[in-house]
């Protein structure tokens, strides 16, 4: 998304989401991600989701932004993301 593509593992994502590590590729100050999420139930192809999150000034993710943009896709998805019953 920015001057390469590559791949974090789940204990990489999980750590620089709960900004335990700074993010190790940081362009003007933002993480710059590519989700790919899908749902076989829903369509054949996946959804990639292209966020761009502001970090602090140790290259760590803000965590505000961060909640800011769960809340708005569970406001928007509900449950229907993770699959569970409402």
């Amino acid at each position: 998304i920015g001057r390469h593509i590559t791949k974090l593992d789940k204990q990489q994502f999980l750590a620089i989401e709960q900004a335990q590590v700074p993010y190790p590729y940081p362009l003007a100050g933002h993480a710059w991600l590519a989700i790919q999420f899908w749902d076989t139930k829903a369509s054949k192809e996946p959804y990639v989701w292209f966020l761009k999150f502001p970090l602090d000034e140790q290259s760590k993710l803000v965590s505000a932004s961060r909640d800011h943009f769960a809340d708005m896709v569970i406001q928007a998805l509900g449950t229907e993301i993770t699959g569970e019953k409402a």
